[in-house]
């Protein structure tokens, strides 16, 4: 039997993590108990559950932040977001990093198969969801990201925090149309809150017409964008499940020290959502 891990966040709602965690686990012909933690004491949470023998913790909103603040050690990742989402214990010292971005440059790249180098990419939104993508994205090669945000301070922040990052990450810059003609995206990444709130960003079709389109939510959250980006033209639309599988496997792979077979468990994942929604 693996470590005993877990999830902490207020509220979890009907999260994923247990299944896909124990999925991963069941390849491996071992068992995981992997416990969800809806709480609102997010650090003594946090205390007990290691103090107690826990192997790993991931963490969601609200806690992101907070657990940034507690670690002792934080790694490259954790420090571009300014976020931790995966925790850990090192000899008696607690680590944290973040798996968003990399499992999002996973999934893109390896489960649907589309290169970023050379691309031109629009971010939608400016928060802490982009916080928690942008590091990896300016390393994958990509030609120019633009941040586009309704309030438009929020964007500004983020590029003046990455623009300048490392010598040779990819340029970041604020999406303006009102100076000049913005060219279309050739990938567009929703990071939004639109889902929750029913709320379409104010941009023109043209911008999403011929593009790749991703959405960090998946599911009924992703709906509206979905529907949003085909009418708009795009290419193709994608959502943030295989992100969320990807983005386990490698606290998975942290904790346990064993590497998953992601495509067969994010396979299970979509069959269950499908059978759930058939119900």
């Amino acid at each position: 039997m693996l470590g005993p891990c877990g999830l902490v966040g207020y509220p979890l709602g009907h999260s994923l993590s247990p299944f896909i965690h124990q999925a991963f686990a069941a390849q491996f012909e071992e068992t995981l108990r992997y416990t969800r933690f809806e709480v609102l004491a997010f650090e003594t949470v946090v205390a007990r559950f290691f103090a107690d023998g826990g192997t790993g913790l991931n963490v969601t909103l609200p806690y992101k932040g907070a657990s940034f603040d507690l670690v002792v050690e934080s790694d490259r990742l954790a420090r571009q977001a300014g976020a931790v989402n995966t925790l850990f214990q090192h000899n008696g010292v607690l680590h944290g990093t973040n798996t968003d971005g990399v499992g999002l440059v996973q999934d893109l790249t390896e489960n649907l198969g589309l290169p970023l180098a050379g691309r031109r990419i629009l971010i939608l939104g400016a928060g802490g969801a982009v916080r928690g993508i942008l590091g990896p994205l300016l390393f994958s090669g990509a030609e120019e990201i633009v941040l586009w945000n309704r309030t438009a301070a929020r964007a500004e922040q983020l590029v003046g925090r990455y623009s300048n990052a490392a010598p040779g990450a990819t340029p970041v810059r604020l999406f303006r149309p009102g100076r000049r003609r913005e060219p279309g995206a050739d990938l567009v990444i929703h990071a939004t809150s639109a889902g929750l709130n029913a709320e379409l960003p104010d941009i023109k079709a043209e911008q999403v017409a011929g593009s790749l389109c991703y959405d960090l939510m998946y599911g009924e959250p992703a709906r509206g964008f979905r529907q949003w980006a085909q009418a708009a033209g795009a290419q193709a639309v994608y959502d943030g499940l295989g992100m969320l599988v990807c983005q386990a496997a490698l606290s998975f792979r942290i904790w346990h020290g064993l590497e998953p077979d992601i495509p067969s468990v994010l396979e299970q994942v979509r069959q269950k959502i499908s059978n759930a929604q058939a119900d």
